[in-house]
Parts: structure tokens; C-alpha cells; sequence
């Protein structure tokens, strides 16, 4: 009993901090309708406050990616050119549709020109017919720039954005969900142990009745109904102080236990289900197949992959910077209307554009640095790996234990009871005395509260390994 309610202290001053706050509670038509755990888990996952937020956070990293595809938009570009001084009054109208296509760099266009008035024979190109000329055609990038380039960068990393924050939604959702499970086996366990100590504490008040009429017929003394009544008052203050931490436990599931409003909403004692207090151990054969599953599915391994991705299409890009520039633009174009004869065909042309970077630095440097980066994530997937093993591997030792002391407090707990009404009985029959009735009534409540705890702390621990091992349940 001591040891349970060195227990409360911590637990007690957060649930005062709850109580003491100001939070709204939803009203509910569920107050006989017993409250089990997947509907508690339900409801965190789809109306906690932090996931809700994380949603917003993700349309956030797709609102950034639709910005990042902008450069494919299609451009429309205008110009329109006046020699408003001097001998000749040329002037010029050109519009132009120009659309990326991302595939070896490329990019489409078409587009119309007219020209009015006179140009110099050095600029004869910017001559028209009076219909004016309609053009399209198309450039491609055969080496630098043909499978990657800033911009399709900037895609593929906010792609990559988007995923990390889906991950991380799924990581949020594990952790709420763990969180909500262990909330709601501490408020059941709590209610439990409530019940052992508030059927201790009638116990001793139909006890005190007992007395009373013994003591009015001269069968035990005046002193004993002292006893007895000090005894209902140590009572009556350890179920207080229990109480108290049960009605905590309650406000605290309430944060997760939420109505479509994302209000709270406050258990009551009447939907506290019955336990069925019963463990399991994990086997080694669920144990390596739990190991694998969270390889593949922990967030740390996903989000470590992402990067690795990241850093790749970094060094893609690093090593684009490394080619020559080789362009090469084909189109058409064709005058209508009234002209010279030179201009009153079709004309096909194609132009190449060649370059080479002399001086590499910024390219190899950036290629070596990404380099490293790649190693060092592989370090650090490597050694994820080990930690999620391990903590797999301790917990599911934690549990095995857990279920062995469980076992043993279950027989003590037995044990216990079987004293209790042994004592109970001798002291009917004038064989043993108030105070020994009391210690074994008291220690048999302990022990059953003990194996409620132990059940509790299998709950908790079993939330903390599905964690682990990102199990879908």
C-alpha cells in the first residue's frame, strides 16, 4: 500500500496541473456505454490537436512543390521595338508561347512577328511580310543539363519534402496513438485499484456495524469499535488520496479521448470496462519478424532513405555542372502576306551551341562534399539499425519479465486472499484479534492492487514495443 502511494506523488502534481488549467469538455451520450481502447486510439488519431496541425504542414510541402513545377508553366513573352529618331522608322512586334518540357532539358515554342516601316540592310532579318511571320520549333540539351538541371532540382528535392512530412504525419500518428493507449490502461488500472481499496473501505464500515452489535451484547470490548473506527479513518484517507488519482487519470485520457470538434471529453466511472488481467509473453519467432517489419517501416529508417535520395540527386546535379554545354534548337518559319520572293517561302533551320567549363572547382567540390554527406548517412542508417534492434530486443525482455512477475504477484495475490478469510473466519470465532483481521484485509488488497499495477505496466510497455516496431494494429 506504501509503496503504491509513493507512487501517486509525481503522477498527482500533473494532474493537479490539469485539473487547475481551464479546458472545455465536450458533453457526451456515452456515460453507460463502456469505453474500450480502440475507440480512445480512433479518436486521438483522427482529432488530435497535433495531427490535425501536421496536416496543414503537409499542404504546406505540396503547395511548395506546385511552386517548384512553375518553371514549366507555359510563358507567353512580348516585345515591341520603335526607332523613334533617324532615317529609318522600322518598328517590330513579336509574341512568343515558350513551354518546359523537362526531357533532355527541353523546351517548345511558337511564335508570330511583324515588322513596319524600314530597317537598315544590317538588320535586313527583322524584315516581314505584310502578313508577318509565323515560327515554331524546339531545343534540346544532349549533355549538360539533359537529365538534370536546377530547376527539375528543385522538384525532385520538394517531392522529397512531401514525403518526409507524410512520414513524419505517420511517426506523429504512432507516437499519439502510443500515448493514447497508455492514458487509457493507467485511467482503467487506476479505476481498478479505486475499486479494491473502495470495497476495503466498506468493508470496514459493514465491520464497524458488526461491532457495535457485538459490543451491545458484551461479546468483545468498547476499545475494539476504537480500533476499528481509526482504522475506517486511515482508510477513508488512502481512498481519498486513490481517488484523486483516479478522477487525474480520467482528465488526462481526455486529451486524447476527443469528439468530432477536437473537444475533449471526460470518462466517466460507469464506462470503465471489466479487466481481464491476463499477459502475454513475445516469442522469438514474433520478435525477428517484428525486427524486420521495423527496418522496413520505422520513420528514422524512411526518413534516412529520403536523405540518401536527397544527397543522390545532389550529386546528379554536381555532376551535371561537370559536361559541356551542347544545345540544339530545330524549328520553322514561314511569311504570309505580300513580300520579296526570299521571303515568301518555308524555312527550316537548326543552330548548335556548344560550351566547356575550363575551370571545374565548384564543381568537384560540391561532388566531394555530397560524396561525404552520402557516406555519413549511411553511417548513420547503419547505426539505426543496431539502436532499433536492441531497443526491440530489450523491450520485448522487459515484457518477458514483466510477465513472469506478473505470474508470481498472481499466486502471492491468491495466497493473500486465502489468509484474508482465514483470519476473517478465526476471528468470528474469537481465535485471532482486530488488528491481525486488518493487516491481512490490508495485504490482501495490496497485493491484488500490485497485480493490477504489474498489468498496467505490461499495457504500457506493450504500447511502447507496437511503437517500436511501427506495428499496424
Amino acid at each position: 500500500m506504501l509503496n503504491y502511494l509513493a507512487k501517486l506523488s509525481a503522477r498527482i502534481l500533473i494532474g493537479c496541473a490539469i485539473v487547475y488549467s481551464p479546458m472545455v469538455y465536450a458533453s457526451t451520450t456515452h456515460a453507460d456505454k463502456v469505453l474500450s481502447e480502440k475507440e480512445v486510439v480512433a479518436s486521438a488519431v483522427k482529432n488530435y490537436p497535433k495531427i490535425l496541425s501536421h496536416y496543414d504542414k503537409i499542404k504546406a510541402a505540396e503547395s511548395n512543390l506546385l511552386a517548384s513545377k512553375g518553371f514549366f508553366d507555359i510563358k507567353l513573352k512580348q516585345s515591341y521595338s520603335d526607332r523613334s529618331r533617324g532615317y529609318y522608322d522600322g518598328k517590330s512586334y513579336n509574341v512568343e508561347l515558350e513551354k518546359e518540357l523537362g526531357i533532355l532539358g527541353s523546351k517548345v515554342y511558337s511564335g508570330y512577328r511583324k515588322s513596319y516601316g524600314s530597317f537598315p540592310d544590317y538588320e535586313g532579318g527583322s524584315y516581314t511580310n505584310s502578313g508577318g511571320e509565323y515560327r515554331a520549333g524546339a531545343k534540346f540539351s544532349l549533355l549538360k543539363d539533359s537529365t538534370i538541371d536546377s530547376n527539375r532540382l528543385r522538384v525532385i528535392l520538394a517531392n522529397l519534402s512531401v514525403d518526409e512530412a507524410k512520414i513524419e504525419m505517420e511517426n506523429i500518428k504512432k507516437e499519439i496513438e502510443r500515448d493514447a493507449r497508455k492514458a487509457y490502461w493507467t485511467w482503467v488500472t487506476d479505476g481498478e485499484i479505486y475499486k479494491i481499496y473502495e470495497d476495503l473501505y466498506q468493508l470496514a464500515l459493514t465491520r464497524q456495524k458488526q461491532l457495535e452489535t457485538r459490543a451491545k451484547s458484551g461479546d468483545i470490548a468498547e476499545i475494539t469499535l476504537v480500533e476499528n473506527q481509526k482504522n475506517i479513518l486511515k482508510r477513508k484517507s488512502s481512498l481519498a488520496k486513490i481517488k484523486q488519482e483516479f478522477e487525474n487519470s480520467a482528465i488526462y485520457l481526455s486529451l486524447f479521448w476527443r469528439d468530432s470538434h477536437s473537444k475533449p471529453i471526460l470518462p466517466k466511472k460507469s464506462q470503465l470496462p471489466k479487466l481481464e488481467n491476463k499477459t502475454l509473453s513475445i516469442t522469438k519467432e514474433k520478435l525477428n519478424r517484428d525486427v524486420d517489419n521495423a527496418l522496413r517501416n520505422r520513420p528514422e529508417i524512411n526518413l534516412t532513405k529520403l536523405k540518401l535520395r536527397e544527397e543522390n540527386s545532389n550529386l546528379d546535379y554536381a555532376k551535371n555542372i561537370l559536361k559541356p554545354q551542347l544545345d540544339v534548337d530545330f524549328g520553322v518559319s514561314d511569311d504570309v502576306g505580300k513580300g520579296p520572293k526570299s521571303r515568301g517561302q518555308s524555312n527550316n533551320y537548326a543552330k548548335v551551341d556548344f560550351s566547356v567549363p575550363l575551370q571545374q572547382r565548384e564543381a568537384k567540390g560540391k561532388i566531394a562534399a555530397t560524396e561525404a554527406k552520402i557516406n555519413a548517412i549511411k553511417y548513420e542508417q547503419q547505426l539505426f539499425e543496431e539502436k532499433i534492434g536492441a531497443q526491440i530486443n530489450q523491450l520485448q525482455n522487459k515484457i518477458t519479465t514483466v510477465c513472469e512477475v506478473h505470474k508470481n504477484i498472481e499466486e502471492e495475490a491468491k495466497l493473500a486472499e486465502v489468509l484474508e478469510v482465514s483470519e476473517r473466519e478465526r476471528f468470528k470465532q474469537g481465535a485471532s484479534n482486530l488488528f491481525m483481521v486488518n493487516s491481512r484485509e490490508q495485504d490482501s488488497a495490496a497485493s491484488r492492487a500490485a497485480l493490477v499495477e504489474v498489468f498496467r505496466d505490461y499495457k504500457e510497455l506493450l504500447a511502447d514495443y507496437d511503437l517500436a516496431v511501427f506495428a499496424d494494429n
